[in-house]
């Protein structure tokens, strides 16, 4: 059946489209990615990571429009991107840190494990399977002798791979911690611009104040798989302990679940549901680790601080105004 032949490179090709997109809304996961993952100074540069989800994007539409001979040309190239793929993740499984691959942006936060690995053995033996039937017959020769029992198959197929991206843990789980945000801290709404005479949390936060509220929090933004984020993560508890009644808690696009994966134990009751894009960036901390101080009624009190020396650099000034 056409159908069975052409499924390989459909497959490859919706992964990557949806890999495409998602990096082209996570730029910044993009760039932490290349560099937890280690990958080769040669190829980790600004042009080719800006370049990237679009030459994925491109190679999924190669996949189903390659006619003829171009076909396998195709097929080779996808063999060696998820080859690549396979070994930057074997390979971080022996860090000594846990890192994320940022496959599919920020929706893929969560440290790389045997089931990443898992994962892209899978993707990788597809792609060779395609490679071997590109030499027989091309994608759009095999969709033009589609009938009518491959076409149904095609949408059942497509139909299943939707459910289960809707019913992925953590599509709900996001949905589920949003429900649970009350002690979020306030951020404009989604979708709105600032404009003048509204009132942001970093209004104000020029310098850092003479004396620090007790009802004041420090709210550390972090990334399960970012390198300089386990560093901060090492030292957090710790640092629970110098802040006094300044309350620590972690805040990270990733959900809760995936954040406890990598956080000592007596931080986890301090994770805040999982935060989208435009909230961290009203507070001024859209890129990981950083962090910002807020009051109780969730004004920032100080410029926020981003990397981890300037995070322990902050912390050390609260615990001294705390002093």
């Amino acid at each position: 059946m056409p159908a069975v032949a052409v499924a390989p490179a459909l497959i490859l090709a919706v992964v990557l489209a949806v890999s495409g997109a998602a990096k082209t809304r996570a730029p910044e996961a993009v760039r932490r990615a290349f560099s937890d993952l280690r990958v080769p100074a040669l190829l980790d540069r600004r042009w080719i990571r800006v370049a990237f989800p679009a030459a994925e994007a491109l190679l999924a539409l190669a996949l189903l429009a390659a006619p003829g001979a171009a076909a396998p040309a195709a097929a080779t190239l996808a063999v060696l991107l998820f080859g690549a793929y396979w070994l930057l993740i074997r390979r971080a499984l022996g860090f000594e840190a846990p890192v994320a691959c940022a496959c599919f942006g920020e929706a893929d936060a969560a440290p790389v494990t045997r089931r990443t690995l898992a994962r892209n053995t899978v993707l990788l033996l597809l792609a060779v399977l395609w490679w071997v039937l590109s030499w027989i017959a091309s994608a759009p020769a095999l969709l033009a002798r589609f009938a009518l029992a491959d076409w149904l198959w095609l949408t059942v197929g497509l139909t299943g791979a939707t459910v289960l991206l809707l019913a992925w843990p953590g599509a709900s789980g996001r949905s589920r911690h949003a429900a649970e945000g009350a002690d979020r801290p306030s951020a404009p709404e989604r979708g709105t611009t600032s404009r003048p005479g509204a009132s942001s949390p970093l209004d104000g936060a020029r310098g850092f104040p003479e004396s620090v509220p007790e009802d004041a929090r420090l709210l550390l933004h972090l990334a399960p798989g970012c390198a300089s984020c386990a560093r901060v993560l090492r030292l957090a508890p710790g640092w629970a302990g110098r802040l006094g009644p300044v309350r620590l808690q972690l805040i990270s696009m990733a959900a809760p679940e995936a954040v406890r994966v990598v956080a000592p134990e007596e931080l986890w009751e301090r994770i805040l549901p999982a935060a989208e894009q435009p909230e961290l960036a009203a507070l001024g901390i859209p890129s990981a680790p950083s962090a910002v101080l807020l009051a109780g009624s969730g004004e920032a009190l100080a410029a926020p601080a981003e990397g981890a020396e300037a995070v322990e650099a902050l912390v050390g000034r609260i615990a001294g105004a705390r002093s």
